[in-house]
Order: C-alpha cells, then structure tokens, then sequence
C-alpha cells in the first residue's frame, strides 16, 4: 500500500485507514493520502482503486492500468504520529521539475567545460615546462657530452687512437685509445667528431672491457704518471 514502509508500520497504516472506513487493499502503493481541513471539520483524503459492485478493480481507459480515483471521508481516527501526507506531483508539477533538470544538466554541462578548458590550459602549461624541462636538460647533456669529448680528443692527441664506426649505432662513432694500462674507449658524437679531426679513421677490435674497466685502466695510468713525474720531481731537487 505504501512504499518503504516496515511491516509494523504498515500494518499501522492499514490500522489506520480501516478504522475511518477506507479498505487498504483498495489503495494503491504510491497513492495519495493527505488530510484535509481544520478542527472537527477535517477530511481523510485518499486515492484507492475504482472497482464495481462486486468489488473487482476496475481497468482504466487505456486497458493497461488499473482504474484510480480520490475519495474523501471524514477523518475519525487520528494518524499514527510518524505519519506523513504523500501527495503526488501534478502534470504541471513534473513539467517544471523536468525543465529545472534540464537547466541544470546545461548548468552542470557549461561548468563542466569550463573545467576541460582549465584542465586544458593547465595541461598545455604543464606539457609546455615539461618540454622546456627537457630541451634544457637536453642542452645541459649536450654541453656535458661536448666537454667530455675535448679532453678524450686531448688525449687521443698524447696516445695512440683510432676512430672507428659502431655497427650497433651509426649515430655514433668509437674512439681507441692505445695505452701502457690497456686499451680506452669512447662514443664520439657526430656532433663532437671536428675535434677528433687528428685521429685517423682505421680498423680497431674492442677487447670486452667494460666502463668500470676502462675507468680503473685510466686511473692506474693516471697514478703511473703521478710517480714517474714524482720521482722526476725528486730527482731534479736532489742533483
């Protein structure tokens, strides 16, 4: 008879509607139930379903629906007193809820956009320093690969060196640095090689050393030299 209800309190309901003279089985679930008036003068105002003299309901003129109609009856026996009138919108009613929906789902929509455009924008600035983070990273890399490349073209001035391709990356070409710790190496960007323009182009094989190797090679030269140039030191202060 009424929707959300637990069973003690429909049961109160159907109490209730008994006893100012309505059956409860003849009011439909989402019917209308208010009370009308003031005083001693109110009216229990109800929906219930249209039936005939033998009591059966009664089909509207669609066929699909039971028939319904609004009956009133003077109120003698007061509601429970969690009750609350259930009154139906009007066709009217729904028509002005369904435009106030509308607006809203335009007003929803255009906030909506708004907040793409902002995301948007915000996304464009972000993408933006992101890629000005990485064309200055880039730059910064690229100014650090061409100091590296003055020094290893320096040393291929001092040491025997040869300039050969890498057949894993043509970008690039290897420096061979022939040395008393053992062989070097180095990738020569295409950007980098006029400074190698002394080193000559030739066949050279790579040994397998790895750049842990090649460093600690370089630092045991570098501390051979320290010696001899010590010991040289040494020799010319005590003569």
């Amino acid at each position: 008879m009424m929707a959300a209800l637990t069973d003690d309190r429909r049961q109160e309901v159907c109490d209730w509607l008994t006893a100012n003279g309505i059956n409860p089985n003849d009011v439909p679930v989402d019917a209308d139930v208010e009370i009308q008036g003031d005083g001693d003068q109110r009216t229990l105002r109800c929906e219930v379903y249209v039936t005939n003299e033998f009591g059966d309901k009664v089909r509207d003129e669609t066929g699909n629906d039971i028939a319904r109609n609004h009956i009133g009856v003077p109120l003698a026996v007061e509601p429970p007193e969690w009750w609350e009138p259930r009154i139906k919108p009007t066709r009217e009613q729904l028509i002005e809820q369904l435009a106030e929906a509308r607006e809203y789902i335009k007003r929803v929509d255009r906030e909506a956009e708004r907040t793409m455009e902002k995301w948007d924008s915000d996304l464009l600035a972000a993408t933006r320093s992101a890629r000005a983070r990485v064309e200055e990273a880039g730059a910064q890399l690229i100014a650090v690969y061409r100091e590296r490349a003055h020094l290893v073209a320096h040393l291929a001035a001092i040491l025997p060196s040869t300039m050969a391709d890498d057949p894993s990356d043509p970008d690039w070409r290897i420096v061979y640095l022939d040395t008393p710790s053992g062989q070097w190496s180095w990738h020569i960007a295409q950007r980098d090689l006029d400074l190698f323009a002394h080193v000559p182009d030739g066949e050279a094989t790579w040994d397998g050393h790895t750049t842990d190797e090649k460093y600690q090679r370089v630092r045991d030269l570098t501390q051979t030299v320290a010696e001899q140039q010590g010991a040289q030191a040494v020799r010319v202060v005590t003569r």
